[in-house]
């Protein structure tokens, strides 16, 4: 009998499907625990990871100074913000 309407408040709901959302959080929180366990055990590696990290971006800092450094060497001297003025040409004493 398709046509006649269900009483809602009869029907069945197995007590996991309205345990479901409790059960859930409930996995997620031992999922997150479980993480910071994990992280807690490999605080050396961790540590070592940000050191090398650390290391690497310093190493990139001073190759970058540098190369900005020979930049303005090969350069023409600034005078100004967006204005320059070439070298004198040398000239041998003679």
């Amino acid at each position: 009998m398709r046509g006649t309407p269900v009483d809602l408040r009869r029907v069945h709901i197995p007590p996991a499907r309205t345990n479901a959302p409790a059960a859930q959080a409930d996995a997620a929180a031992r999922a997150a625990l479980k993480a910071q366990r994990r992280d807690l055990a490999n605080l050396g590696a961790l540590a070592a990871e940000a050191d090398a990290g650390e290391a690497a971006a310093a190493a990139r800092q001073a190759r970058r100074a540098a190369d900005r450094a020979e930049r303005a060497r090969s350069g023409p001297p600034r005078l100004g913000k967006r204005r320059f003025q070439p070298a004198p040409v040398q000239a041998r004493p003679g």
